[in-house]
């Protein structure tokens, strides 16, 4: 009979069961803080905490370190849309989305950057997409792997 067995068998008991519930109460459960020292947490935490420091998402968006923000997500915002908001005087709305005029996701210059609604935001990609897909710049096929769609330029045949 395995262990996981005999503790199974174990658990059939109610008397068992009893004692255990008993023998336990109030007690925290055996895993509370078990995973990880608390000097092993604090590394963790301090490899992971980059103070007002650019760093990019594999999409090729720059993140700046800012918790108190209103659209922080897990502790960071886009950098474009600070630039922005610090242009504009106030917070982006949530119907609001910053727009790259020249595409370069990393370019975050205010002369570089518009305010759009979300609609117009997609109006504006789908155009240009089907503009590149017309003349051959753009072939998009779907990523066995991951599921997602990956665009590759190429020059008409």
């Amino acid at each position: 009979m395995s262990r996981g067995e005999k503790t199974a068998a174990l658990w059939k008991n109610p008397e068992y069961r009893k004692h255990m519930s008993e023998a336990h109460r109030g007690k925290p459960s055996h895993w509370t803080g078990r995973h990880h020292s608390p000097e092993s947490i604090e590394k963790m935490r301090a490899a992971h905490r980059v103070h007002g420091e650019r760093q990019a998402d594999p999409r090729g968006y720059v993140f700046i370190l800012a918790p108190d923000h209103p659209h922080a997500h897990f502790g960071r915002v886009p950098e474009h849309r600070l630039v922005m908001e610090r242009h504009l005087g106030r917070y982006l709305a949530d119907n609001e989305v910053t727009h790259h005029v020249n595409f370069d996701k990393s370019d975050n210059r205010v002369e570089n950057l518009r305010v759009m609604t979300v609609s117009e935001h997609k109006s504006l990609h789908a155009k240009v997409n089907r503009r590149q897909t017309a003349f051959g710049m753009v072939h998009t096929t779907r990523d066995p792997s991951t599921g997602r769609f990956v665009s590759t330029r190429e020059e008409r045949k």
